[in-house]
């Protein structure tokens, strides 16, 4: 058989071509599929997701006179429900920004941040509470009580509940300890850190929940 070389080279061109043309055509097809499915399941995901978050996030938080830890319990909750997630990815997906996701993702960055500064503020206080424990006779416990309850913008009244055999007369001495002890450089900028993470937790969790609730 004889070639017909004349449109033998137009021919394998045009063949090629074509095949190209369709590999793409199929392959663009099973990226958009591809791409939909993904969408769809990180939509899905977040969805699922939702009940759980909002769950956690009203739950409540009693601060403690023994310690600023443990966190929050929501942020506690959330950071366990949601830390291991890929949200950045969902986001991605999305079609349409979605506050509630932002205000997630930026509450679970504020974790470490928040639990650096309630650790920093324990020791602190230790360090202080025993200088000045030292120096007037005030039991620790008792000072670091009273610390907290005014970090907390409680009245030191909060902290005297909790003393065995308290007596009025003892106040004046124990709140002169607390003074005394909140001059500390260190405990005053660990306590201003901590209030700062405090602060910036109760806006975040508020909006999250407000986001949580319009979707």
């Amino acid at each position: 058989m004889k070639i017909d070389w004349t449109t033998f080279l137009p021919d394998l061109l045009v063949g090629m071509c074509t095949g190209l043309v369709v590999g793409a055509a199929l392959l663009l097809a099973q990226w958009l599929a591809d791409s939909r499915r993904e969408r769809a399941a990180s939509a899905f995901a977040w969805e699922s997701l939702k009940p759980k978050v909002a769950g956690s996030a009203h739950r409540s938080w009693r601060q403690g006179l023994d310690g600023f830890l443990p966190l929050p319990a929501p942020l506690v909750a959330i950071h366990s429900a949601a830390s291991e997630l890929p949200l950045g990815l969902w986001k991605s997906h999305l079609k349409r920004p979605d506050s509630a996701l932002d205000a997630l993702q930026v509450l679970l960055r504020l974790h470490p941040s928040f639990e650096s500064a309630a650790q920093e503020a324990d020791d602190a206080l230790e360090i202080a509470g025993i200088h000045v424990a030292e120096r007037t006779g005030v039991p620790t416990i008792v000072i670091d009580r009273i610390v907290r309850s005014r970090t907390y913008g409680m009245p030191d009244s909060n902290a005297y509940l909790t003393v065995a055999d308290f007596a009025p007369s003892m106040a004046p001495q124990f709140e002169l300890a607390a003074d005394q002890t909140l001059a500390d450089a260190r405990l005053s900028l660990a306590l201003d850190r901590y209030r700062e993470c405090v602060d910036i937790y109760r806006d975040l969790v508020t909006g999250l929940r407000r986001h949580l609730s319009d979707t």
